[in-house]
């Protein structure tokens, strides 16, 4: 038996594709006899934490934030979080499957592998890049997606897709997939399950007339506004046979944006609204066609339905179309999703329907034999393949004596740090890795590079104005503001005349030194939801400074690899910076948005531009008054509660992660300079 934990930022009872499959493979896994656990996000508060479906399935739900109607959960790294996550530590999971590389909740499945040593495999599902409809966001969006990518391929896990259309979209990422693991359905037990009462007798058609399903959420990327101008023709007597005496009925089963425009349509047309699983089926199996215009699918759910129910496909070739055999055993390949194209199609139907019923019995009899146990082979199959789990290099600098240099050199500046803060009654504390250090280690943490100082906003801009007034020249400030190209939302306090390039800002366009990063605290909202909104507003425009300004960041590879992942990241790049879109500048934006509530004593402070923005928010009460700890040969002040705070972010930090985890910032140049008798 092995332990399986599945990451799946959605699930149900959340309806859509990569559920369905989620749900379809770990009910396989489980029949085979090995523990599955599903890790999914808590979109409602009415969800379950943990709970134990009746196919033996445990599923786990994370704290999130839900945006996008719950389309991308964000985590929320709460105690509860973490304490799920420990318990998951503790489950002795084998093997991790990761679906989808857009989501953070991947990245949190993919270093809890790494982290427990785990095989992992990453499973693509898409086919082309998320669509909002709107070109300034779309290109954000690519941005988002190739970061994303970015980021889960360093941790050198390999992947695999649902379908073969899958595996050649994520070579737009620089991803060879070792195998296909393909979306499935149990055909028997989706068919059993069917109404018995006619869709036919319902809508009030005849033997005769045409019955044309549409099944799937309506949005414009799935061809809505295509199948209802091919209704149109239909109805306005515009093309051949199709319509010619008989109705022809565009039944659309789901909801989404759409909704109004289908309602609208002619009366040729019904929106029957969001369906249960009976309920499709049934229409399925009473309709003449079912017709898929889809821009992309990374494997299509209702393909699999429609010829489980021996429906007569139509379809734009997307994931799936291959893998079913559809163009080939039977149904229809469209050229292209127009309007014309569906009525040709449709003309197939009316002119031979007991054939196109032949063609969807073909369908049908493969459809079960490539099911959930086919599916489940091919994943075993692609473990195997992809081999044991990467694990990271030591940590680059520990046991090298440059390190012990730069932490000589970093001593000097945070002292001239200190003397400033006193110097100008400016309030400051250490925090996160130099925190740890302090408590742990009575200093440096042995394999760190740098030092973590937070600071309210106010006392932060004060420094940087001392900083700025000194005409010694020791220092200079590197921020948003004073060097548009850079594109982190903390300022650094560099050392003048050493240089200290890390991989992931080594081509950027500002001066680089050896640092200290400086993290200002806003004030934010008391009310719950101006404060969610205000957190994710800053955060969403910040990470959109990122994918616009970032032009090499740290890519985990070599070879053609790194080519094909440093040109995806390029394109990426390129579609923040078309006209109409480069002049904006998002940190400007951002900013703003966190600097809503200045000069507003609110209970919250915090610094919303981490990896997940609702992790560096504290109560003021929780940070003053600060206490001073030992520090190499200083003391340093820390805030009141740090150990709660540091368990909060880090879960156990008093243990010291092993080797392949102890992370710094990766220098491509390091030079002393005038500093390096220090």
């Amino acid at each position: 038996m092995t332990t399986y934990a599945i990451f799946s930022a959605l699930y149900h009872p959340h309806m859509g594709g990569v559920e369905a499959y989620t749900a379809g493979l770990a009910g396989e896994l489980a029949a085979r006899g090995h523990r599955v656990l599903v890790v999914t996000s808590r979109l409602s508060k009415d969800a379950p934490a943990h709970e134990m479906q009746p196919d033996g399935v445990e599923v786990f739900r994370l704290p999130c934030q839900p945006l996008m109607g719950g389309r991308l959960p964000i985590p929320n790294r709460n105690a509860d979080y973490k304490g799920i996550l420990s318990e998951l530590k503790r489950a002795g999971v084998e093997r991790v499957v990761l679906n989808n590389h857009f989501y953070e909740h991947t990245m949190e499945g993919a270093a809890f592998a790494r982290e427990i040593g785990a095989q992992a495999l990453v499973i693509e599902h898409g086919s082309a890049y998320l669509t909002m409809g709107n070109a300034a966001a779309d290109a954000a969006i690519r941005a988002y997606e190739h970061g994303m990518a970015n980021r889960l391929k360093s941790f050198g896990f390999p992947f695999a897709a649902v379908s073969g259309k899958a595996r050649d979209w994520a070579r737009t990422f620089g991803i060879e997939c070792v195998g296909v693991v393909p979306n499935a359905l149990d055909a028997d037990g989706f068919s059993s399950q069917a109404r018995e009462w006619s869709y036919r007798d319902e809508l009030g058609l005849t033997a005769d007339d045409l019955l044309v399903a549409s099944v799937g959420r309506l949005v414009p990327e799935k061809g809505v506004d295509s199948l209802l101008e091919a209704a149109n023709l239909v109805h306005e007597g515009a093309v051949t046979d199709v319509g010619a005496g008989r109705k022809c009925l565009f039944a659309f089963a789901g909801d989404g944006p759409m909704i109004s425009e289908v309602r609208r349509a002619g009366d040729n047309v019904v929106a029957l609204g969001r369906l249960d699983a009976s309920e499709v089926a049934a229409l399925l199996r009473d309709c003449d066609a079912y017709v898929l215009p889809s821009r992309s699918e990374g494997f299509a759910t209702s393909l699999l339905e429609a010829c489980a129910m021996g429906a007569f496909p139509i379809s734009t070739d997307v994931g799936g179309v291959e893998e079913l055999g559809i163009g080939s055993v039977g149904g229809v390949v469209l050229p292209d999703a127009s309007a014309a194209s569906v009525v040709a199609a449709l003309e197939v139907v009316a002119a031979d329907r007991a054939a196109c019923k032949g063609q969807g019995a073909m369908l049908q009899s493969r459809v079960r034999e490539r099911g959930w146990p086919y599916s489940a082979d091919e994943l075993e199959r692609a473990f195997e393949q992809g081999g044991e789990s990467a694990q990271g290099d030591d940590a680059p600098f520990e046991g090298d004596e440059r390190l012990d240099q730069l932490h000589r050199v970093l001593l000097m500046m945070l002292k001239d740090f200190a003397a400033i803060c006193q110097r100008e009654n400016i309030q400051w504390m250490a925090h996160y890795g130099t925190a740890i250090g302090a408590l742990r280690h009575g200093g440096f943490i042995p394999w760190d590079d740098d030092l973590d100082i937070i600071m309210m906003r106010e006392d932060h801009d004060r420094f940087v104005a001392a900083v700025k007034a000194d005409a010694s020249g020791k220092y200079s400030i590197v921020d948003a503001e004073t060097y548009p190209g850079y594109p982190l939302a903390t300022t650094r306090l560099i050392l003048n005349g050493t240089e200290f390039r890390d991989s992931a800002l080594a081509t950027m366009d500002f001066p680089s030194g050896i640092f200290l990063d400086l993290f200002p605290l806003d004030a934010f909202a008391d009310d719950e939801r101006a404060f969610k909104e205000q957190v994710l507003g800053s955060w969403f425009f910040n990470k959109l400074a990122i994918a616009k300004l970032t032009k090499k960041p740290f890519i985990a590879a070599s070879g053609v690899t790194a080519t094909a992942m440093s040109a995806a990241a390029k394109t990426a790049r390129v579609a923040l910076n078309l006209p109409g879109v480069r002049a904006a500048d998002p940190n400007k934006v951002a900013k703003k948005i966190a600097l809503k509530y200045r000069g507003v004593q609110t209970r919250r402070v915090g610094y919303s531009f981490d990896t997940d923005p609702f992790s560096c928010m504290y109560d003021r009460d929780d940070l003053l008054p600060v206490r001073w700890v030992p520090f190499e040969d200083m003391e340093i002040p820390v805030p009141n509660k740090v150990e709660q705070q540091l368990t909060d972010f880090y879960g156990d930090w008093m243990t010291p992660p092993p080797g392949d985890q102890r992370k710094g910032h990766y220098p491509d140049v390091l030079d002393f300079g005038d500093y390096a008798d220090v």
